[in-house]
């Protein structure tokens, strides 16, 4: 009655079209559907008390593929009025969504690295404007993730309240206190150049426990090319230095690292005792080259440590050697290298026997 069939190609096309149509609207419904389910993964954080995010690819993944797919259907010739307004409205939640994330997961990577640096009571005393800028992220921090841990819902925490807008602020107080602990770290390089030597966590170990003298011991061997340790009395106070080998020598000058300005300042103190290590090498190898011209020389061998000995042999063998030239020429030389092989072979007799220490 209707003459419908005089339509079909009208009708056909018609139909193409709200096929189409419903196709973008289930394919909207169906992405939304796909976050019903996610939830954010927050562990607790070792014993400070709060929460971080753990796994993240998940999400990441189907925020990048949900974005592609609506930005393709916003392109696609039947997305009408009405489906082009929700998916720009979905688009929008998602890129928001995104970029929050993006700022979270690089607040959190920052936070992780400086919570245990401003624990440290000596860091805080050392950077009160960086600690004071710390502690205010870190309340935000906390707050936060209380909050996702409660409510874990992806698409829920995403519409927290100005959480975007948090996490660049945070972002931005974490640059500016990131930016202050590297100056930091350079005055206390300068001040004592051997810091150079430690990678920026190993010097953060040693000023986060300027209380305690010892933390430096684990350090030492990259400051100070073969010392292995320096040895401390019972009050504290630094006598000898020790190598790999376990070869000490005792200063001249005692230090004490808690003394007066050397208080606290690590790196006042281990200039004083840089300066100790030269004044005590000069004093034992002056004494070594006085025993040397009274001491059997496989005794005295043993007595001084292995580069006084090596230095203090040189310098000898340099002045023997100029006088045989000067008093008897060649065959002075020739004299003085059978007095050399002698002094060989009481070395390798030591060596064998074992009894060279």
């Amino acid at each position: 009655e209707m003459k419908a069939m005089h339509f079909s190609e009208q009708i056909e096309e018609v139909s193409v079209v709200a096929t189409q149509e419903y196709a973008l609207e289930t394919a909207l419904d169906k992405m939304r559907r796909e976050w019903d389910s996610l939830k954010l993964d927050v562990g607790a954080y070792k014993e400070t008390g709060t929460f971080v995010l753990r796994s993240m690819d998940e999400i990441l993944q189907l925020l990048d593929d949900q974005i592609v797919k609506t930005q393709a259907m916003r392109g696609s010739p039947f997305c009408v009025l009405t489906i082009e307004a929700n998916c720009l409205a979905w688009e929008k939640q998602l890129m928001h969504l995104q970029e929050t994330f993006d700022e979270w997961i690089s607040c959190q990577r920052v936070w992780l690295y400086l919570e245990p640096i401003f624990g440290s009571e000596d860091i805080y005393r050392q950077m009160p404007t960086e600690g004071r800028r710390f502690q205010a992220v870190d309340g935000m921090w906390r707050k936060v993730m209380k909050a996702a841990q409660a409510v874990p819902d992806v698409l829920k925490v995403g519409e927290m309240d100005k959480l975007l807008e948090k996490f660049q602020e945070a972002n931005k107080f974490l640059d500016l206190i990131q930016k202050g602990l590297n100056d930091y770290l350079e005055t206390k390089r300068l001040a004592f150049p051997r810091f150079f030597f430690l990678s920026p966590d190993e010097l953060l170990e040693i000023l986060s426990q300027t209380k305690n003298p010892l933390a430096v011991q684990p350090h030492l061997g990259k400051c100070f090319e073969g010392i292995a340790k320096l040895s401390f009395n019972d009050k504290g106070v630094i006598t000898e230095m020790i190598s790999p080998e376990s070869e000490k020598v005792r200063f001249v000058s005692p230090i004490d690292p808690n003394e007066g300005s050397r208080k606290g300042n690590v790196e006042v103190w281990l200039c004083d005792v840089e300066d100790a290590m030269i004044k005590t090498l000069r004093s034992v190898f002056a004494e070594a080259l006085t025993d040397y011209a009274v001491c059997e020389r496989t005794t005295w061998v043993d007595k001084w440590p292995g580069m006084v000995v090596l230095n203090a042999s040189q310098r000898y063998w340099t002045a023997e050697v100029e006088q045989a030239l000067r008093e008897e020429g060649a065959n002075g030389l020739a004299e003085y290298g059978k007095v050399l092989q002698k002094q060989l072979e009481g070395i390798v007799q030591k060596v064998r026997t074992g009894s060279l220490s």
